[in-house]
């Protein structure tokens, strides 16, 4: 396809409303979570929602953080280059995570912390470690 042929596409008027209002609903739900109360005085508060919260949260809540705005975007131009490939590290990374809701979470969740570092400090009793893995962690990332 030559330049000549590329079509230009830009954002029109409906992309802006819909931008703008996805922004401000955005900045609704975290100004209403400053202002109703500071119900989270912990790091187990923030972090964990004072161990109270169900399945169907925890579940909405991981989603949330493994999916990303560049995941949402990039992944059907990823199966538009790549074809379906993609759907083979979908499966398996459902598989994964069956495998550690059944042998990682019944093992860690008694112990009561924040982190699988923490588990890593509290298995070898040694901070360095729990540094250790967290570096593994950050340059993985």
């Amino acid at each position: 396809m030559s330049e000549a042929n590329v079509e230009v596409v830009r954002f029109g008027t409906t992309d802006y409303v819909m931008l703008g209002i996805m922004l401000v609903v955005s900045m609704a739900i975290g100004m209403f979570f400053a202002v109703s109360g500071n119900q989270q005085k912990t790091k187990i508060d923030y972090l964990l929602g004072s161990r109270r919260l169900g399945a169907i949260p925890v579940c909405l809540s991981l989603f949330a953080t493994f999916q990303s705005a560049i995941a949402l975007l990039g992944t059907p131009a990823e199966i538009y280059t790549y074809g379906t490939m993609y759907a083979y590290i979908t499966i398996a990374m459902c598989a994964a995570y069956g495998v550690g809701a059944v042998t990682l979470i019944p093992l860690i969740y008694p112990l009561k912390i924040t982190s699988i570092y923490e588990y890593l400090e509290l298995r070898y009793d040694s901070l360095a470690v729990r540094r250790f893995g967290t570096l593994i962690g950050i340059l993985s990332s």
